[in-house]
């Protein structure tokens, strides 16, 4: 879900998330690059009674308006910065700086995104690296006064 209007059957997608939390307690994590699409989901799943600190928001870092990223911690919901490697570093702790500015440090998550194993190609394709959080990010917060 990556846009703003979300289309009937996306609406029906966060609707059915709101439904089984609501059955089951279990956390929603909506994989959604855009800040509006995210309004519109939270506003869905209020419609059901569902609190934003029930679900994530994955994929953040797609948004490059930080303000949505600022506003979504704030209502509550997690916010997951992901697809961390050596190329969006500098981006990911830019988002972390703007995160901890804001005192919402404790809303944030981050994946790396990693894998895509092609079955077929030799050595399974090229795939993103598994160290990349350990490697790049953490010592990099360390820098940054993030911690």
């Amino acid at each position: 879900m990556d846009e703003a209007r979300l289309t009937p059957a996306q609406r029906k997608i966060i609707s059915a998330a709101a439904l089984a939390h609501l059955a089951t307690g279990l956390t929603i994590a909506v994989h959604t690059g855009n800040g509006k699409a995210n309004k519109e989901e939270v506003e869905i799943l209020k419609e059901y009674g569902v609190s934003p600190d029930a679900r994530i928001w994955v994929h953040a870092q797609n948004e490059k308006d930080k303000t949505y990223h600022v506003e979504a911690a704030k209502a509550k919901s997690g916010v997951s910065f992901d697809g961390v490697n050596s190329k969006t570093i500098d981006e990911t702790v830019a988002y972390l700086e703007n995160m901890k500015s804001n005192d919402l440090l404790h809303r944030v998550l981050m994946s790396q995104d990693s894998g895509w194993y092609n079955v077929g190609e030799a050595g399974g394709g090229k795939y993103n690296d598994y160290n990349s959080i350990h490697d790049l990010a953490n010592p990099r917060i360390k820098k940054s006064q993030l911690h």
